[in-house]
């Protein structure tokens, strides 16, 4: 008979227990899960709240992930028999097990004095505000295993439910807030209020939200948390200070952090002699598989195939070679690669396959443009936005591909339409300036510009941007100041101390 370890165990538990993507279709019990699955995580998209409670079927294992409880050593054997689903001891008693001083990293807690409610009645039992249920399918009722703290104040600010409310319905979260205020005072003021709050911001983009996020890549002690930052951070990555930090986590000791944060970095991956692939490049031979799979996936382009990475990578897309999404990922791969007749083939086939999926086509128009097939790059791009009309990243790159054809009057109407649906949409601002400016709608063009230097105060082309269109309009003054701040941005750019240099000296 096979015997694992509580970790072993807690692997396999998880190959079925999570939301995942399968990289190998072979899993074995003992097998450790990071060598066949990739976890999902508190990320973008709303599978998730942003304090890491359970919102879409995300099982159990994630939210678990991120916990205290798996942080302090806890397993699944831990509360659940081996083979068993049902916990060991019914009611608290199954908690009380550490919290009643029997481990020494567990606050003691007295059930009656914490819940303010007596003894085996409604809200007495630990899991009733720690692990709320959330019903699925309309019969399952599934228990969150993230140990969350109920917070009325984050329903408040950022739309997550409390485990007050959900079961005192009859009330609204500011009485909750009233009687958790009154109950725990300054206990409620816990780190964990602050992250969510912004993981929230970075979900909307916010730039305030990079700074704190880049810290807890440093200062959080829980590696899933890490690796939330690190996806959140992915849409300032190529601001340098935020590359350096996810780049310092390819050295993690967690390999669902380093795999993480070779996709962060994979954009900044542009040529087989680039400083990025370089340091990338030794995860190819890192002892978890996710991690090779993910470095070689960004390596793509000079990845040699017949190497142990490459043959993973390819079963990989041989595993899923039945899936629309692994045709996509297989013509990516020749695309990477410059081999066009290929890459059509398998985009082709994945939008075939899934006719219905905005993401595939939009992938695809990037794929027909850079073949210079513009016209059916828009064609796909129109059905990506009729399928999902509220995805304003699909209008921005209808508007770009507009731009290429030559449509300025189209362009702009996409590009106006993309920031009414993503106000906080740098580029997009950014574009829709540059395309008033073509038009001759200066002063739209400066205000559009405007808003994306707002967005995005760390970028040296928007500054610049605005210094050629004030200079070409003679105003000299305004336009040395932009082009002053754009060298002090960076201090390189070539083409602002051009500008800066041609501009005439006064007060014009």
């Amino acid at each position: 008979m096979l015997k694992l370890t509580p970790g072993q165990i807690m692997d396999t538990c998880a190959s079925c227990h999570a939301r995942r993507v399968d990289l190998t279709g072979d899993f074995k019990p003992g097998d450790a899960f990071l060598d066949h699955f990739d976890l999902a995580t508190v990320d973008h998209g709303d599978d998730f709240y942003p304090d890491g409670q359970i919102r879409d079927e995300d099982y159990e294992y994630s939210a678990f992930y991120g916990s205290k409880m798996r942080e302090a050593g806890v397993t699944c054997v831990d509360c659940h028999p081996r083979a068993l689903h049902m916990p060991r001891q019914d009611g608290n008693e199954i908690c009380l097990r550490c919290h009643a001083g029997g481990f020494m990293k567990a606050p003691i807690i007295r059930p009656e004095e914490h819940s303010h409610r007596l003894a085996g009645g409604k809200g007495d039992n630990c899991i009733d505000c720690h692990m709320p249920v959330t019903k699925y399918m309309q019969r399952h009722a599934r228990h969150d295993h993230g140990f969350t703290i109920p917070d009325p104040l984050l329903t408040q600010k950022v739309g997550i439910p409390n485990a007050c409310n959900r079961c005192h319905a009859d009330k609204d979260s500011a009485w909750s807030l009233t009687a958790v205020g009154k109950w725990y005072g300054p206990k409620m003021e816990r780190p964990t209020r602050q992250r969510t709050e912004w993981i929230a911001l970075a979900r909307q983009g916010d730039v305030t939200a990079r700074g704190p996020l880049l810290a807890m890549l440093n200062d959080e002690v829980n590696s899933y948390w890490q690796t939330v930052a690190i996806g959140l951070s992915d849409q300032w990555i190529g601001d340098a200070t935020v590359s350096e930090a996810v780049a310092r986590c390819l050295t993690n000791r967690d390999p669902l952090v380093r795999a993480n944060a070779v996709r962060d970095l994979e954009p900044l991956v542009e040529t087989i002699g680039s400083p990025m692939a370089g340091r990338i490049r030794p995860l190819l031979a890192d002892p978890s598989r996710n991690v090779r799979i993910s470095a070689a996936w960004a390596l793509r382009a000079e990845l040699d195939t017949n190497s142990p990475a490459g043959r993973e990578l390819l079963h990989y897309f041989d595993f899923n070679a039945d899936q629309p999404a692994g045709q996509l990922q297989a013509g990516a791969l020749y695309f990477s690669r410059n081999v066009m007749p290929s890459t059509l083939e398998h985009f082709q086939k994945a939008v075939v396959w899934d006719a219905q999926s905005a993401p595939i086509r939009h992938q695809f128009a990037i794929v027909l443009s850079a073949a210079n097939r513009n016209q059916e790059a828009i064609e796909q791009l129109e059905a990506a936005c009729r399928l999902a009309p509220q995805e304003g990243e699909y209008v921005y790159a209808l508007g770009l591909a507009w731009n290429e054809a030559g449509n300025s009057a189209k362009s702009i109407e996409a590009l106006e339409r993309a920031v009414r649906l993503d106000p906080r949409n740098n580029r997009a601002w950014y574009n829709l300036g540059l395309a008033r400016n073509g038009a001759g709608q200066m002063d739209a063009a400066l205000e559009a510009l405007n808003r994306a230097e707002t967005l995005e105060p760390t970028s040296p082309r928007i500054p610049y941007a605005r210094a050629t269109i004030l200079a070409k309009a003679g105003r000299s003054r305004e336009a040395r100041s932009a082009a002053q701040l754009a060298l002090t941005l960076d201090p390189n750019f070539v083409e602002a101390a051009q500008l800066l240099q041609a501009l005439p000296s006064g007060n014009n």
